[in-house]
């Protein structure tokens, strides 16, 4: 309530605020302002990651901002601001609003709409052979997975990149966990059956690292390092350089944009490429021309489910691949929920709503 953010805690790590403290704690106010953006463009639906990653590094290079209130939305308690670094108040034009206004960043709705069609695909919308390729059983899923479907995809490896990732055919299944859950038009999942290997590497660099002398490292965007991050050691690309001596970097095997400070960065080493990179950006089928908001929910974070790749864009760096798929919820006894048909359904109730 008084830094905005959000965590998970084990209910033994709550305390109770005593009686004798309690009026001069509510005495004072939330000090986690919500706030958004004031004139950015109408109707950009989701943002994308350019955009969010323009928008954090913006932030992250200026020790403090000022603000200037346009509106305040007491039905949805967000207070709409001009946001400005202290040099800039209060000229509007060179407010931080209208410099990602002005980024021409709202064109790239790539992790919304997938709109380059894989070669021997006519369209990423789904088919009924498609569908029936899963192997219904019943009404059930079939829960089996062939290891002859996992063949290495077509894409090059180079020396120092990790071998590439194997995906499922077309409409087979494929076993998977979401790690990170943006919108239905850009999630993450890593391959279940690979978890384990994941863990396993994870602890070897601990080791390693906590071991290895600290030297400072030149870094270069778009190379592969190893990055702490809260105690634990990560394959990073490095996105963006700041001017505070922190990089923004992309999590290889998890799929998470994060900033470090360059300190923490390491060369990573041959050892630690063998394991292809885990992190698969998706996409729903069925909802590549849908326009998502911030309203429309996408709890499926951190859950196991199995899909079925409808489409697959592959690109030069193994890391930016999109698959377009269905993800199926398996885990309740008698039935399979099928995560399109259920946000589909969530965007209808939004739209009564308003």
């Amino acid at each position: 309530m008084d830094t905005g953010t959000a965590a998970t805690v084990k209910i033994s790590e709550l305390r109770e605020i005593p009686p004798q403290f309690l009026r001069e704690v509510i005495a004072i106010p939330p000090q986690a302002i919500k706030c958004c953006l004031a004139d950015l463009p109408p109707n950009t639906g989701m943002w994308t990651p350019d955009a969010v990653l323009w928008l954090r590094d913006t932030v992250t290079n200026c020790p403090e901002f000022s603000m200037k209130v346009v509106k305040q939305d007491g039905s949805k308690g967000i207070t709409h601001i001009y946001l400005f670094a202290p040099e800039n108040f209060p000229d509007t034009d060179r407010s931080v609003n209208r410099q990602i206004k002005n980024a021409d960043l709202w064109k790239h709705q790539k992790d919304v709409f997938l709109s380059v069609t894989p070669s021997g695909t006519s369209s990423t919308k789904v088919t009924s052979d498609a569908v029936s390729a899963l192997q219904l059983t019943s009404g059930r899923v079939e829960k089996s997975l062939s290891d002859s479907a996992r063949e290495p995809s077509s894409a090059a490896s180079t020396v120092d990149m990790p071998p590439p990732l194997p995906l499922s055919k077309t409409g087979e299944l494929m076993d998977v966990y979401v790690s990170v859950a943006c919108h239905p038009g850009h999630f993450i999942v890593q391959p279940w059956k690979e978890l384990h290997n994941l863990e396993a590497l994870m602890e070897e660099m601990i080791l390693y690292y906590s071991r290895a002398e600290d030297k400072p490292v030149n870094v270069e965007k778009n190379k592969l390092y190893a990055a702490k991050i809260e105690n634990q050691w990560y394959r990073v690309i490095i996105k963006g350089i700041l001017r505070n001596g922190f990089l923004s970097v992309y999590e290889l095997d998890y799929g998470k944009h994060e900033f470090v400070s360059i300190e923490k960065v390491r060369p990573l080493m041959d050892t630690f490429r063998k394991l292809p990179f885990q992190a698969i950006t998706a996409q729903l089928a069925d909802a590549v021309h849908q326009q998502w908001s911030g309203e429309t929910e996408f709890q499926v974070c951190r859950s196991h489910f199995f899909l079925t790749i409808e489409a697959v864009n592959e690109s030069t760096n193994s890391w930016d691949r999109k698959i377009v798929t269905f993800l199926v919820d398996t885990s309740h006894p008698d039935t399979d929920i099928w995560i399109h048909d259920f946000v589909s359904q969530s965007l209808v109730e939004f739209s009564k709503d308003d």
